[in-house]
């Protein structure tokens, strides 16, 4: 195979995965899904898993008003056994430490520019 054919080869290759990954989308990782849910009408910017370590999902909550964000992750957490460690509320950022046997929780709902974001997480203790 000549190297041009290599070239043209590798970008096919490239433009597909890449174009398969946009088509995927990012979905809620599965943890979090079970132990708190996606907020309603929110879409999800990032996520991270490493398994055995942290789970995390970054949400674009939109206009959605902050204490409406944080009392849903709280309910959400109460109601699957999480207990609240520590809570802290500033004007523009809540935030809860959670604890639930041997793993830990952190939700931040934050007010920027009349956006909230949530960044929600799970860390193996």
């Amino acid at each position: 195979m000549t190297m041009t054919k290599r070239v043209i080869f590798l970008l096919v290759i490239a433009v597909f995965m890449v174009s398969s990954l946009a088509f995927a989308g990012v979905t809620m990782p599965e943890q979090l899904d079970e132990e708190f849910t996606q907020y309603p009408d929110s879409s999800i910017v990032t996520t991270t898993n490493v398994p055995g370590a942290i789970v995390q999902a970054v949400l674009d909550c939109g206009d959605a008003s902050i204490d409406d964000v944080y009392d849903y992750y709280i309910e959400k957490a109460k109601d699957n056994g999480w207990m609240v460690q520590a809570e802290d509320k500033s004007a523009d950022s809540y935030s809860v430490l959670l604890v639930k046997g041997t793993l830990g929780g952190n939700i931040v709902v934050a007010l920027e520019e009349d956006m909230t974001s949530a960044v929600v997480s799970i860390m193996q203790q």
